[in-house]
């Protein structure tokens, strides 16, 4: 397994997605990228755009199954890359930071 389908398959466990829908989203980015005969990282919404479109035009999928595609797309474009990748600081400046306990109880 790739480390980008690894990483989609654990992200949508986290949210809680069905395993169906685990299933269908992976196979519709599989299918994707073998459109285009390039890992679904090297690719962007103007393929995106293209795929719906030949989907649509060429294929023509049904609503449900292109829904798929499309959803599919949005959780596999989720994945921060790498290069987008920022951190947020440990603390804001010029703030005071209570431990929750204490507002848990109100102080």
């Amino acid at each position: 397994m790739t480390p980008l389908r690894q990483r989609m398959t654990e992200d949508m466990r986290v949210r809680n997605f069905s395993p169906v829908t685990i299933k269908l989203y992976i196979d519709a980015v599989a299918k994707f990228a073998k459109f285009f005969h390039k890992s679904p990282a090297l690719l962007g919404p103007d393929e995106v755009r293209t795929y719906q479109v030949y989907l649509i035009h060429e294929k023509k999928a049904s609503w449900s199954a292109f829904n798929i595609a499309v959803s599919a797309l949005r959780v596999s474009s989720a994945i921060p890359c790498h290069a987008r990748h920022r951190s947020l600081p440990h603390r804001l400046p010029g703030r005071t930071y209570r431990p929750v306990r204490l507002l848990r109880q109100g102080a």
